[in-house]
């Protein structure tokens, strides 16, 4: 163990050299009482009674709003997926916004199956998800209920999910959006590889050891350094710039990272500071965005939510059988219903 250390410990004192140079910057509280910030965000929600499976997908703004929902099974014909941009409007002008087609959106979308195709519909489901949060994002960036406004999207600006054509003019859109609408916007994750790489080196350099909301800008060679394939997620599928950020007034408050659109860089202080004010309202995620904190309490289905859409599925699940099979299929999930109620599960 000590041999393998040594070997990699040179790169630990390369990576403080680099955050030293960091310049760290003082941020303010800027009220939104001229801006109304709206974040969104897909709740993952299923369904299981095995081995029936069902999807719920849900896309919530902060203020309640339920943009989308569907829900699918598991096991459902991978041509639902592009029925979907036929049937929901949102999603109808995504694509026309993005000038593209279903074909041309995404590598993980099916296409047209042949008999002998197999498709992963659960990793279609995911990717699909994050789909939906862009097509919502583009949505209200455009038709906002308020202005201005400032979105605020859980993640980065970038994404797998999206050909590399698709997301060049997602972010020409948005650019648009900002030019006519006033719309501005930020990412905001939760972690991201980038901030773990650096994160001993900048806690042992005392970078974000401050009283008082902070950031810095991670210039593009220091981000591509944390990642493999740097070309393909730092620059070709991304549009924004880097910061880190601690919201928060605690010296050992949460640091995040956040991307703001590079057409947005001269406003980055303004879109920061607003930020941090929905951030000190925050809980129980202190220094964290209280808008998302509620997209994601409000697309999450908990609780007697989840109770009343289970009762649903159990009820068209019994009206398929015969009384003398539906005691069974109830006795058996009662049956489950006590192993949880034990711990059994």
């Amino acid at each position: 163990m000590k041999k393998a250390i040594d070997v990699e410990f040179p790169k630990l004192a390369h990576l403080r050299k680099l955050v030293k140079k960091l310049e760290i910057k003082e941020l303010g509280y800027r009220e939104c009482f001229s801006i109304a910030p709206v974040a969104t965000d897909g709740g993952e929600n299923r369904l299981i009674f095995e081995p029936l499976n069902l999807e719920i997908l849900r896309v919530v703004d902060s203020e309640g709003i339920e943009r989308i929902q569907k829900i699918i099974p598991v096991s459902t014909d991978p041509e639902v997926f592009s029925k979907m941009f036929e049937e929901i409007e949102v999603l109808k002008r995504f694509l026309k916004r993005l000038n593209t087609n279903y074909e041309n959106l995404s590598y993980f979308l099916p296409t047209k199956k042949e008999d002998d195709d197999y498709v992963n519909v659960r990793n279609v489901i995911r990717n699909f998800r994050d789909i939906l949060e862009w097509a919502v994002l583009l949505d209200i960036a455009w038709e906002p209920e308020k202005t201005p406004i400032l979105l605020l999207r859980d993640g980065l600006l970038r994404s797998i999910s999206l050909k590399d054509s698709a997301m060049k003019s997602l972010a020409i859109s948005l650019k648009h959006a900002y030019q006519e609408k006033g719309t501005l916007l930020i990412g905001v994750a939760k972690r991201a590889k980038v901030l773990n790489y650096y994160s001993i080196a900048m806690g042992l350099e005392n970078k974000f050891n401050r009283s008082y909301p902070c950031y810095c800008e991670l210039p593009k060679e220091l981000e591509e350094e944390s990642y493999r394939h740097a070309s393909s997620w730092v620059r070709r599928r991304s549009f924004g710039d880097l910061y880190f950020v601690k919201f928060s007034e605690n010296r050992e408050g949460l640091i995040l990272p956040v991307e703001i659109p590079s057409w947005l860089r001269d406003k980055q202080r303004e879109i920061l500071e607003y930020a941090a004010w929905t951030a000190s309202l925050s809980f129980p995620v202190i220094g964290y965005p209280s808008p998302l904190i509620k997209a994601h309490e409000n697309a999450v289905l908990t609780g007697i939510e989840m109770e009343y859409l289970a009762s649903l599925m159990k009820t068209k699940i019994l009206e398929l059988y015969d009384e003398s099979e539906q005691e069974k299929i109830l006795s058996n999930i009662w049956f489950k219903k006590a192993l949880m109620k034990e711990g059994m599960e």
